[in-house]
Order: C-alpha cells, then sequence, then structure tokens
C-alpha cells in the first residue's frame, strides 16, 4: 500500500466511524505495518470488518489478519515441474523457466545417451556420472553419440543439406 492508498483506507473509515481521526503521525505508523500488503486486499478484509459490525474503528491487526503480504504471494507463484527424465521436482515460476530449459535439455541429452548405450552396448549408462559432467564433457559425449546415430540411421537422420520433406515423406511411404 502508499500513503495515498492509506489515506483513502482512512477515509474510507472516517464514513464509518465519526470518531476515528487521522494525522500525517498516524499515516506514517500505518505505512509502515501496511506498506507490503496489497490494497485491495486491505480494503477487502475493511468490507468484512464492517458487515461483521463492529463498534469501534480497525487497528492494523484486524485488517491484516489472514493477509499475505505482496511477497509472499509472489512467492506462492513459484512452482515445481517433475523432469520426466531423472524425476527431480525443478522450482520454476516467475523468472526459472530458464533453469527448467537447462535441466531439462541436460537430462534429454543424457537419456538420449542411455538409449544409445543400451541399442549398443546392451547396458545403460551410470545417469549420475553425466550428471556430474561439465556441460562442455556432456555436449562432446551427446555429439559424438548423436553422429554415430546420424551414421546408423540414414534412412531417418536429416543433415544439413538435406530435403526434409522428401525424406519425411519417404519415412511414411515405408510404414
Amino acid at each position: 500500500m502508499t500513503v495515498k492508498d492509506i489515506k483513502n483506507l482512512f477515509d474510507r473509515i472516517k464514513k464509518h466511524y465519526n470518531m476515528f481521526g487521522y494525522d500525517d503521525g498516524k499515516i506514517a505508523e500505518w505505512y509502515k505495518f501496511l506498506k507490503d500488503y496489497d490494497p485491495k486486499a486491505i480494503n477487502d478484509s475493511f468490507d468484512k470488518y464492517i458487515l461483521d459490525i463492529h463498534d469501534n474503528p480497525p487497528m492494523v491487526t484486524s485488517l491484516t489478519r489472514g493477509l499475505k503480504k505482496i511477497d509472499e504471494i509472489e512467492e506462492e507463484k513459484l512452482y515445481y515441474i517433475v523432469c520426466p527424465y531423472c524425476k527431480a521436482r525443478v522450482l520454476v515460476g516467475n523468472s526459472n523457466w530458464n533453469d527448467y530449459e537447462i535441466h531439462h535439455r541436460k537430462c534429454s541429452k543424457i537419456d538420449f545417451i542411455d538409449r544409445q548405450s543400451k541399442e549398443i552396448r546392451g547396458e545403460g549408462i551410470d545417469k549420475e556420472h553425466y550428471r556430474a559432467m561439465s556441460d562442455d564433457e556432456l555436449n562432446e559425449r551427446y555429439h559424438k553419440i548423436m553422429e554415430n546415430w546420424i551414421d546408423t540411421h540414414p534412412d531417418i537422420a536429416v543433415r544439413p543439406g538435406d530435403n526434409v520433406k522428401d525424406k519425411m515423406n519417404n519415412l511414411f511411404q515405408k510404414q
């Protein structure tokens, strides 16, 4: 809430409670406690206070009881997404989508390496070992395996300069 919001609130309180008075000192004191709250939430709280029939004007605690501060509300906008590959809970929300994208990309590469290892060697990889690798080291291994996959799947692999439309038509005609 701003100082202006507090003054507007005080004007509303005054309309319902004639004995309610205020000055700059009272405005400053209430501002200290209400500055972190949403003005609409405080005004809604005052509406409820009026409907509960009180003989005296509200105190700060009467209006903030049960309300969350703006930063607490923003925090609640954060949530977790479970990575489909490693089942880890990754925090996302306001500005954390990039973290999830990075995590997802890394897990996707590790999953691809694991599937290729099972296909070629008959056994999977130590995924924790790959998760501990630097991005550069993981990318290097991923690209080597991807090159091998492209070489062994010429009918569906797309290389720069390939006509993707023709490849897709050929692929679906074979099925």
